[in-house]
């Protein structure tokens, strides 16, 4: 596909105010958020999919088959289409009431992969909405042959063997250094991190996020206490050095496998792309999987880099504030029962900072 099917892309994009989490801070209010799931229940993916083709593409659709449904807070679908003349093509629908700002520039940090040769889809068509109930879609190439999550579900004797695999992966993403820290923005076609410290990237809204856990009794005062004395008595650890590109959200379903060649082709989903230090990534991942797993992931990482100074206590520094986060996210799109889990890491994080 030439790239004059590529919409003018916005060659700078920011938020409207900053932020740690897009779903755990999302300005919508808690009723609108539930209603994400209508938006999505709503699509018509027959008819939506049968005129992308047409008009986007230049061709019919065949077939379409759903890759992910946006069973994580309901932010967006994906399908992969099969057209009339042989291609195979990844639809992103973005079904949140909000206009996709983060399309652009996830389109941005694929193609900045790209360059450096690491391994990404490409992207040939980014439409955003042009009315307020419209929805913004994404077309990509298709890669791999499914999610990392869904293999492991037939095929749990390769968890260590893909673990060590994925840390390896993940390893090439940090070689692309970015100016500032926090979540990614556009600024004249470049990209950069919001916020000017990694400090300042990585307690945006944490006050807020405690009195929300606070207002709502999921976490005592005590709790909240404890917090504010880790990340006080850890700051140290957050230095300047330049940040790299961080996929933000990596784990097992955003990871892209070739089942046939055995190995990680693309790590997709990069609504929380940020720039920063690298370990948050590692921490992110390591919020997902057993220790015993985690431990040979960073072993595959490690074999890129070397293990970085203060690992462990970074670990629990990053791991604090995404426990915090998830908690946040759960109540607020009404997963009361991962709550619980999203509390005992936080205090687990805790018993090793302080």
């Amino acid at each position: 596909m030439s790239e004059n099917f590529l919409q003018k892309a916005e060659t700078s994009v920011s938020r409207n105010e900053p932020i740690f989490d897009p779903k755990a801070d999302s300005p919508l209010s808690d009723e609108d958020l539930g209603k994400k799931k209508e938006r999505y229940e709503l699509f018509d993916a027959e008819a939506e999919l049968a005129r992308i083709a047409r008009e986007l593409l230049g061709t019919t659709l065949k077939n379409f088959e759903p890759l992910g449904t946006g069973a994580n807070a309901f932010d967006h679908l994906v399908f992969r289409l099969d057209t009339a003349d042989g291609r195979a093509i990844v639809c992103r629908i973005n079904t949140d009431a909000l206009v996709a700002k983060h399309f652009p520039v996830e389109t941005a940090l694929y193609r900045a992969w790209r360059a450096a040769g690491i391994p990404s889809p490409d992207v040939y068509a980014v439409v955003m909405r042009d009315k307020p109930d419209g929805l913004d879609y994404m077309l990509l190439e298709h890669v791999g042959t499914t999610d990392l999550e869904k293999h492991l579900v037939y095929h749990p004797e390769e968890r260590e063997g893909y673990a060590r695999k994925t840390g390896e992966f993940l390893a090439g993403f940090h070689t692309v250094s970015v100016p500032g820290f926090g979540m990614l923005a556009l600024d004249n076609g470049s990209l950069r991190g919001e916020q000017e410290t990694w400090r300042d990237a990585l307690l945006i809204r944490f006050e807020e996020n405690l009195a929300y856990l606070l207002e709502r009794e999921l976490l005592s005062a005590s709790q909240a206490e404890a917090a504010r004395r880790a990340m006080a008595a850890n700051a140290v650890l957050l230095d300047d050095k330049p940040g790299v590109t961080l996929h933000g959200d990596y784990h097992n379903a955003n990871i892209i496998i070739d089942e046939a060649r055995g190995k990680p082709v693309a790590a997709v989903d990069l609504s929380q792309a940020r720039a920063g230090d690298p370990v948050f990534d590692m921490a992110f991942y390591g919020t997902y999987v057993p220790p015993e797993i985690f431990a040979v992931f960073c072993d595959g990482y490690f074999s890129r880099v070397g293990e970085p100074n203060d690992f462990e206590r970074k670990l629990a520094l990053y791991q604090l504030r995404i426990y915090l986060g998830k908690a946040k996210l759960r109540k607020r799109f009404g997963y009361e029962e991962r709550i619980p889990a999203a509390i005992e890491g936080m205090e687990r994080c805790l018993r090793q900072l302080l």
